[in-house]
């Protein structure tokens, strides 16, 4: 039994380690994730991942629980290490399919750039438009901008107050405080 342990630990590791390499898993057409939720087929049994890790949890199971029992064998290895296997293939399928729903959301709106910092990259002032750069959602962008009282010039920091007609309404940062 020892080596169909080593076997699937194996099987199941070498499995994950070409997904990780390809990031594919083979679905079959079907939305394995609603079908589970909504009581419909249990089509994570064709995945990939629940395979790879499957077998990759029954293997290392089987191994440990061999090696911590010794030379006696117990009959409650093989049940074990198989309800292991297949929770953890189960519970890893379904995590891996929950996290590939979720959407990265980088729309910038103007209603986040409020109350934001801003660095002056072209000097401003109330009359006379300029530029800062200001680091949202992990993107740096670069908008016209007017100052709202004094004048502010290149390096100076400051607040984003609200938006005209596309252009940046900001104050110095000191007087912001």
């Amino acid at each position: 039994m020892t080596w169909t342990y080593l076997f699937c630990l194996i099987a199941g590791g070498l499995l994950i380690s070409l997904s990780i390499a390809g990031e594919a898993d083979v679905d079959f057409g079907v939305d394995g994730a609603s079908g589970i939720a909504e009581g419909g087929q249990p089509t994570v049994l064709f995945s990939t991942s629940f395979w790879s890790f499957g077998l990759a949890g029954f293997g290392l199971c089987g191994l440990l629980l061999q090696l911590f029992q010794g030379a006696g064998a117990s009959p409650f290895t093989l049940p074990l290490a198989l309800v292991l296997g297949v929770g953890l293939g189960w519970a890893a399928a379904l995590a891996l399919r929950l996290m590939a729903r979720r959407e990265a959301n980088t729309v910038v709106r103007v209603d986040d750039l409020i109350g934001l910092e801003a660095t002056v990259t072209l000097p401003l002032s109330d009359q006379q438009r300029g530029f800062v750069e200001v680091s949202v959602r992990g993107s740096l962008l670069r908008r016209a901008a007017r100052s709202a009282s004094s004048p502010l010039e290149r390096g100076d920091r400051a607040v984003i107050l609200r938006v005209e007609a596309n252009t940046l309404i900001v104050e110095p940062f000191e007087m912001a405080d």
